[in-house]
């Protein structure tokens, strides 16, 4: 387990990042890693948070992404790692060797105590691992209340979304413009490949614009987005199944956790992951498999080309048969979900 500071910040546990939330969540984690296991005031947090000009339910903001932070933390390393409230704060009680930061400074002061000795090679062999920890500026990344304007130059819209530019960069570094207080940054991400040909900065979106459509509108999307996201999914499996992307199968049990995670980002991301799913489910029970609608119109299609019935004991065999299949392949993954993962 590894807690990144001098950079973006992210946690590292079982040779994979892991979620942390929204902006907000992780600013809330990089104070309290600066000083772990000391209590951070409320007021200190809300502060630092807000750059000094709190909302009106501060307190309460506060109290919504410490258990955001919370979860988070649970989901990736269980009870390794607590985030305690105090009556006047909160208190991260994790080993300060789990944490990039402490582990530069303990190095630097090393490498000061073995130059003032006279062993200037040890020492310089510590100041270099110890800039080895250096990924970018420390605690970098994009803040809570940002807005992304541009990417590589290009405007961001619904039409042309951050996604986009990012699987275009294939792991290049990204310029970003970000409007922050009204005034426009610049800003330089590298994303990290999560997986083969999949890339991400590790930007939480923290806030929706929900705009209200008249009906033709709405009725029109609601025709679109399962078209849409239907064509993504058949991609994904034509890439799967020709060896251009790894496959990550997942179980009730894997899903239900990505469910939570999303409830845990928001309520938007919660109803966004079940629309997701309820497009996936919908598009593989139409797949020509045994068992499932899409194998019974494969042989109602056999039946009309030979112009005859097949035999139903036969029928009833193969979709058994496939029905077996299916329920082996989901104890597997079931059982990958719970033993396989962290």
């Amino acid at each position: 387990m590894e807690f990144r500071a001098l950079g973006p910040i992210e946690l590292w546990a079982d040779g994979q990042p892991h979620d942390l939330g929204p902006a907000r969540a992780r600013g809330v984690l990089a104070i309290l890693l600066l000083t772990p296991r000391t209590i951070v005031p409320s007021d200190v947090l809300i502060d630092r948070l807000w750059d000094s000009e709190p909302p009106p339910k501060a307190r309460e903001s506060l109290s919504v992404y410490i258990a955001r932070l919370r979860g988070a933390l649970r989901q990736a390393v269980g009870e390794n790692v607590q985030l305690i409230g105090r009556a006047r704060g909160y208190q991260l009680d994790v080993d300060p060797e789990s944490v990039d930061l402490h582990q530069f400074r303990r190095l630097r002061r090393q490498a000061d105590a073995l130059a003032g000795s006279g062993d200037y090679e040890y020492a310089a062999r510590l100041l270099r691992e110890a800039d080895g920890l250096w990924r970018g500026q420390a605690l970098a990344g994009v803040r809570g209340g940002d807005v992304i304007a541009k990417a590589n130059g290009r405007a961001i819209s619904s039409e042309h979304t951050i996604r986009d530019e990012i699987k275009m960069t294939a792991g290049a570094p990204l310029p970003l413009e970000i409007m922050r207080d009204g005034k426009p940054v610049q800003v330089t991400l590298t994303p990290r490949e999560k997986s083969p040909g999949q890339y991400q900065i590790g930007v939480f979106i923290d806030h929706y614009d929900l705009t209200a459509l008249p009906f033709p509108a709405a009725a029109k999307q609601a025709l679109v987005y399962p078209y849409e996201k239907s064509k993504v999914i058949l991609v994904a499996l034509y890439k799967m199944v020709t060896g251009q992307e790894r496959a990550e199968l997942s179980g009730p049990i894997g899903i239900t956790r990505e469910i939570a995670r999303a409830a845990n980002r928001s309520v938007w991301d919660y109803f966004g992951i079940i629309a997701m799913l309820s497009v996936y489910l919908g598009l593989f029970n139409l797949l020509p498999l045994p068992a499932l609608d899409g194998g019974r119109a494969l042989f109602l299609t056999l039946e009309g080309i030979i112009r005859r019935r097949i035999n139903p004991r036969i029928e009833a065999t193969v979709h058994t048969v496939g029905l077996v299949v299916l329920i082996g392949v989901m104890v597997i993954v079931s059982f990958k979900d719970i033993f396989g993962r962290g």
